[in-house]
């Protein structure tokens, strides 16, 4: 499973476009989406091409840790 991770500012900034990122596993992506919300940045997740929310992400990092 793939999960991609694109982020952006909360307050729109002239010619900034938003970022991707790709990770393999749900821990990794959780790590990088905590990250970015930390820091205040719009955050969309989706795993294999249907958005997921970052609660269902963080459920599952923490299934895949046990």
């Amino acid at each position: 499973m793939s999960f991609k991770i694109t982020y952006e500012p909360l307050n729109r900034i002239a010619g900034v476009q938003p970022q991707m990122v790709e990770k393999e596993s749900a821990r990794d992506a959780w790590i990088a989406v905590d990250a970015l919300m930390k820091s205040d940045e719009r955050v969309t997740i989706s795993e294999d091409g249907q958005p997921i929310s970052w609660q269902e992400l963080r459920d599952r990092a923490r299934g895949s840790a046990n």
